[in-house]
């Protein structure tokens, strides 16, 4: 599993330093962030073979962790 979240961080890096992935005042659209990261990390990949919530978990301690 921690494959899965060290896909996720450099997938959520990337995303971060996208344009596309602020709002106008600069911050942060974790919603586009949310769409990268996961198009990265399970595009192509069988819905049956996702975890979902090991993913969300995941998610939230990364986006919590950078932008800390």
């Amino acid at each position: 599993m921690l494959d899965l979240k060290a896909k996720m961080k450099l997938a959520m890096e990337q995303a971060l330093t996208a344009s596309e992935n602020r709002l106008e005042d600069g911050t942060v659209n974790w919603n586009f962030v949310d769409a990268d990261v996961y198009m990265d990390v399970y595009g192509g990949v069988e819905q049956s073979d996702r975890n979902d919530n090991l993913f969300y978990q995941f998610f939230d301690e990364l986006a919590f962790e950078m932008s800390a």
